[in-house]
């Protein structure tokens, strides 16, 4: 049975268009020759979006207008908020190893995993808390810094570059 108001219906089903997808968009128009749309998002890996757009005649390239539902924001990470209490409550820096981290970190996790997830989490602390990630290695051993950084904003004449992005 074919509901209308749902425009994925049109590509579910035994009869329809689609077969087989982890998500799927569906593009509304109001008429064939409307500019305004909705466009429908639905999926396993991701929230039940609509979001109203409008193609821009002059660019041809559709702009959101309003999305129905908030976009999906990753909840905070513990351990790296705790991370982040421990780096200001040492003035803004912290070196030490794994195993020394993992134990003030209040969070039960293995040395290596700490490592693992940092590394992959190094722009997230560095964007969500102000904090730059090294993983050091010497010929002593290894070990990890925090240094906490200002965030400032780029003026007109200001050069921008990797660790300064203009704007941020």
């Amino acid at each position: 049975m074919k509901d209308d108001k749902d425009p994925q219906n049109d590509i579910t089903g035994t009869k329809a268009l689609m077969a087989a997808a982890d998500s799927s968009m569906v593009l509304v128009k109001e008429s064939r020759t409307s500019l305004n749309a909705i466009l429908n998002i639905t999926g396993r890996d991701q929230p039940d979006t609509r979001i109203k757009i409008r193609k821009n005649p002059e660019t041809l390239i559709w702009e959101s207008e309003e999305f129905e539902n908030d976009i999906y924001k990753e909840p905070p990470d513990p351990l790296l908020q705790n991370i982040a209490d421990i780096v200001i409550r040492n003035g803004g820096k912290w070196s030490g190893s794994a195993t020394e981290l993992a134990a003030l970190s209040g969070v039960d996790i293995k040395p290596n995993k700490l490592t693992l997830k940092l590394n992959i989490n190094a722009s997230k602390l560095r964007y969500d808390h102000g904090i730059d990630y090294k993983n050091v290695h010497t010929h002593n051993g290894r070990f990890i810094e925090f240094q906490l950084v200002e965030k400032r904003t780029a003026t007109v004449g200001d050069d921008c570059d990797d660790k300064w992005p203009c704007g941020v």
